[in-house]
């Protein structure tokens, strides 16, 4: 039907033709705002899941008995930490730990030495053993 057809033929109907024209794909997110509304209220007097959601209810997730909303959903949050509060505790637990002497380190073997170094984080390690002992030192 060309366009004078078409005008002819709504001429006498109640409501007017809600067209839309679009090139390349369908996409139910280029439509107006309105007609949006209008068929998501027709899909859920049909289908009680799409009803449900529309209300505001997140079909499917329910904690603790309780049916999950937009509005609720802020109750069921957890909440975390505070980052300050988290290195107060490493620091607390850090200073727990005995940190060796010089002497002590000299008389470890080397292996032991480069487990201490690996555990700090230093990736580069000192070939000579008065190297590895002042990193230590320096890191702890």
């Amino acid at each position: 039907m060309n366009e004078k057809e078409t005008k002819r033929f709504f001429a006498n109907k109640p409501n007017a033709p809600k067209r839309i024209r679009m090139s390349g794909k369908f996409s139910f997110s280029k439509f107006p705002v309105e007609i949006k509304t209008e068929i998501k209220k027709r899909l859920a007097e049909k289908d009680d899941v799409m009803a449900r959601g529309l209300r505001g209810e997140i079909p499917g997730l329910k904690i603790d008995g309780k049916q999950v909303t937009r509005d609720n959903i802020k109750d069921f949050e957890i909440t975390k930490m505070p980052k300050k509060v988290v290195k107060e505790k490493i620091v607390k637990k850090e200073s727990k730990k005995v940190k060796p002497t010089g002497k002590e380190l000299f008389a470890m073997n080397k292996a032991e030495q480069v487990k201490i170094l690996k555990s700090l984080g230093v990736t580069k390690i000192p070939k000579l053993e008065k190297n590895r002992v002042k990193k230590i030192l320096e890191l702890i």
